[in-house]
């Protein structure tokens, strides 16, 4: 059983270009696990970040989270 654990990050803090990055990685890492057979995706990712919602970094990292 393939098993991929995803600890990617942003280079950036600016709100857009982090969105940008957590959507097209994801959805690229996604791709490719699905095309290799991989049966599970974990994404590691802070917690309580709704706490710091000035960042565009945290809402960013949390879109995996909900199926983006």
């Amino acid at each position: 059983m393939t098993r991929v654990v995803d600890v990617s990050n942003s280079a950036s803090f600016e709100d857009v270009a982090v969105m940008k990055f957590f959507e097209a990685s994801t959805r690229n890492l996604l791709a490719q696990e699905a095309a290799a057979g991989v049966r599970h995706h974990v994404a590691l990712s802070v917690v309580g970040t709704e706490r710091l919602s000035e960042s565009g970094k945290y809402p960013g990292e949390g879109k995996p989270d909900k199926g983006g």
